[in-house]
């Protein structure tokens, strides 16, 4: 559902995205398209942020199991060198 604030805000609320709850998008200073291809162009934004997300917090936990993963082969040698 799109909300018009004023001419250059839209507020997107119930945006259909896991992530989001609701959006504020400004609007460029030029001619705005149709009411409808605004709706359509926002949800179009929406989803690719969805995606992006999705990609960076994926790509987040996989350096943070790597990191500790080696931090852990690291504390064994180095037990296993003190033991020695």
């Amino acid at each position: 559902m799109l909300k018009g604030v004023n001419k250059n805000v839209i507020e997107v609320k119930n945006s259909n995205s896991k992530y989001f709850d609701r959006a504020i998008l400004f609007l460029k200073e030029v001619q705005l398209p149709e009411p409808v291809q605004l709706s359509h162009l926002a949800d179009a934004y929406l989803r690719e942020m969805d995606r992006s997300y999705h990609t960076r917090l994926v790509v987040r936990l996989v350096i943070s199991g790597v990191r500790f993963v080696l931090a852990a082969s690291a504390g064994a040698v180095v037990a296993l060198l003190a033991v020695q």
